[in-house]
């Protein structure tokens, strides 16, 4: 009976114990729940801009000790109010903010101090920008966080969009999508992406359609490279559709200000459904395929067909452009890679050779680091059994953005690096009838049109950009002072790639390439050199960051004097070959 006991009230104590023990767990869990959170300022801070038809929340957006609240080319600062969050005490410039309260007794551009609470104080300024129209994106869950872990990730979302004047242009009660994009690109801070409208709209007067890019030019502080590509390449294009549309926007997601961004059409059969049969695909040539992927299938080493239309695309309708394409070429490589036959024009009932001309002076003259290789699009127009080049796409790596050399002939090369082969624009380039319309294109049509490039478009663009490039610049870009110093030096490296170009197809001077490779396996780098000169003007490897001082001839291992006569092209390494093998 005692051990009965002892048993009981042994059992009591630990029920009891272990509802002490409860009830203080829940005690420190109410008072971490009552524990006043320390908000950052942009949490307690944004403001609410309004027109006639819209109340758009733009947030602060803080670094190190600056807040900055970004905003559209369309606000009023007297239009423009406080939306406070939390109880604490705001102060602008001595002001206490209220919610709602205007914010027509401040400047744009003028620094004031901002308190909020006992924190230390911040700088605060307004500033905005000019000429640009608006898209403000709110997703369904209000983070963009799933969206940059996971790039095929849609989301739903409302997008707004404003022209630059305010008025609006874009809101439908139905749902809106977004996903990211692009390959390497999709890696940087400011991410590209695709966008799923609920109802098919001419956006900011773009052809009517239900999906759109958001390019970032991330790359590319000056942010015109892709814009200028695109307008000079429609201006001269062969078929409606073979340069997308585009517009400029200033992007906000869920109220942060994402900074300047193109829209863009995207390429697809849609955009080419103006002038075209409906029985197209439209294919990408791509090195991020997979034969995993039922959409894909490798064209070369390295070198895969990505298909975009039909989407779904059936195994047959797959096997019948895989036929086609190895016919093409087969066709076009039927003389092997050198010697090719000028009479031996067969390729020539396979492809529709003005949108091939085209579409490789585009590639060409602006020195797309992609050129004939990444996100190159053709489409294949079954009614007519032609393969046409385009659409145009993807040119934040042209115009000198990467370390080639104005004076080079890039697009024609057959390797990007040692595993992998595009044998195309190369193989083309040694054909008489298409180096012939290339030549008269250039002259007739293109040099015209890069003289007015470079007099008129650029400086026009520059200055509608100012502004807005600026605010960019201190959201992405702080650590270039000034990014018409860029612009500059887009515009003189253009100008020495055009003066080149007109020499070679305009004066009849003729060039030979030096191939350079820094280390086996490395990326090919191209300098072109007249005939008859020496190579006094080739870089060092030194020059291009490589270890050795020397530049040796790859097929005889010997050193390379860079005062020999150039009379023929050449393969220099910066290693010895002898010491590689």
């Amino acid at each position: 009976m005692i051990r009965n006991l002892r048993k009981g009230i042994r059992g009591n104590w630990l029920i009891l114990s272990l509802t002490a023990l409860l009830c203080l767990l829940l005690l420190f869990s109410l008072a971490a729940e009552l524990r006043p959170v320390e908000h950052g300022v942009d949490e307690l801070l944004a403001f609410r801009i309004q027109t006639d038809d819209t109340r758009l929340p733009v947030r602060c957006w803080l670094n190190d000790d600056t807040c900055t609240v970004f905003l559209p080319s369309y606000a009023s600062l007297a239009r423009t109010t406080a939306v406070i969050a939390g109880g604490e005490r705001i102060l602008l410039d001595g002001k206490v903010l209220s919610d709602g309260m205007s914010c027509g007794s401040f400047a744009l551009g003028t620094e004031y101090v901002l308190l909020v609470g006992e924190r230390a104080p911040l700088r605060f300024r307004f500033l905005k920008s000019e000429n640009i129209a608006s898209m403000f994106l709110s997703t369904r869950s209000g983070s963009m966080d799933e969206l940059h872990r996971d790039k095929t990730h849609r989301e739903n979302a409302d997008i707004v969009l404003l022209s630059a004047d305010g008025v609006l242009d874009y809101h439908t009660p139905y749902t809106d999508q977004i996903r990211g994009h692009g390959n390497s690109t999709w890696e940087l801070e400011k991410k590209s992406y695709n966008l799923y409208l609920g109802l098919d709209a001419p956006l900011l007067g773009l052809p009517a359609a239900g999906k759109f890019v958001l390019i970032s030019n991330a790359i590319d502080d000056t942010c015109m490279r892709n814009r200028l590509i695109y307008d000079f390449a429609a201006s001269l294009g062969s078929y409606p559709g073979f340069s997308p549309g585009c517009e400029y926007v200033d992007l906000y997601l869920n109220g942060d200000y994402a900074g300047l961004y193109l829209l863009c059409e995207k390429p697809d059969v849609s955009s080419l459904s103006r002038s075209l049969s409906p029985e197209r695909f439209l294919f990408e040539l791509t090195a991020y395929g997979s034969v995993e992927d039922r959409r894909c299938f490798v064209q070369n080493e390295g070198v895969f067909i990505e298909i975009h239309a039909p989407d779904p695309c059936t195994d047959v309708e797959k096997a019948a452009l895989e036929t086609r394409l190895q016919t093409f070429q087969s066709s076009l490589l039927s003389s092997g890679h050198s010697g090719i036959a000028a009479s031996d024009d067969t390729w020539l009932d396979v492809i529709d050779l003005d949108s091939w001309a085209r579409k490789y002076l585009i590639e060409e003259v602006f020195e797309n680091a992609d050129a004939g290789f990444y996100s190159q699009y053709f489409f294949w127009d079954r009614s007519s059994d032609r393969i046409f080049a385009g659409p145009c796409w993807d040119y934040d790596g042209a115009i000198g953005m990467f370390e080639h050399f104005p004076n080079c002939f890039l697009a024609q090369r057959f390797w990007l690096n040692a595993g992998h082969y595009s044998p195309w624009y190369g193989t083309l380039c040694q054909k008489d009838v298409f180096r012939a319309r290339i030549m008269e294109l250039y002259r007739s049509e293109f040099a015209p049109a890069l003289d007015r490039l470079i007099r008129t478009t650029i400086p026009a663009l520059a200055g509608r950009l100012e502004t807005a490039l600026e605010l960019n610049r201190i959201r992405w870009y702080d650590a270039i002072d000034d990014v018409s110093v860029s612009i500059a030096e887009m515009t003189d490296y253009l100008e020495r790639r055009i003066a080149f170009l007109n020499s070679a197809w305009l004066d009849g001077v003729e060039y030979h390439t030096i191939t350079l490779r820094r280390t086996p396996g490395a990326v090919f780098l191209y300098y072109c050199i007249a005939d008859g000169e020496p190579c006094s003007s080739l870089p060092t490897p030194e020059d291009l960051g490589a270890d050795s001082s020397v530049w040796y001839v790859e097929h005889s291992g010997r050193a390379f004097d860079p005062e020999t006569v150039i009379t023929g092209d050449l393969v220099l390494t910066a290693y010895s070959p002898a010491a590689a093998d």
